[in-house]
């Protein structure tokens, strides 16, 4: 079998194969589905703003295959679980390891 053969029977291939997903990503019916959650999302907010609502956060946006994050949100900082420095934090005198065996 030639190159051209087999470039033509892989251009061929259907969306739902699983070589046209690899190189595409996603096929049709995830395409749909998530612009479908958009949309929906979309209308809820405009009705919501129509009845004299607030309408919170940001609009709903599925990430696609292949496309970059837009911003990473900040990370919160670690949480701490030393009851020293918990006990600092609110002015507290710290337990000097009374109590543990």
């Amino acid at each position: 079998m030639g190159v051209r053969r087999l470039l033509a029977l892989v251009r061929g291939l259907p969306p739902d194969s699983a070589t046209w997903r690899q190189e595409h990503g996603w096929g049709h019916q995830e395409e749909l589905l998530a612009s479908l959650l958009e949309l929906t999302d979309a209308w809820g907010r405009a009705l919501a703003q129509l009845l004299g609502g607030r309408v919170q956060g940001k609009p709903l946006r599925i990430q696609r295959p292949g496309e970059q994050r837009e911003q990473a949100e900040p990370e919160s900082p670690p949480v701490e679980t030393d009851p020293n420095a918990i006990a600092r934090f609110f002015g507290l005198k710290a337990r000097g390891g009374e109590g543990r065996a």
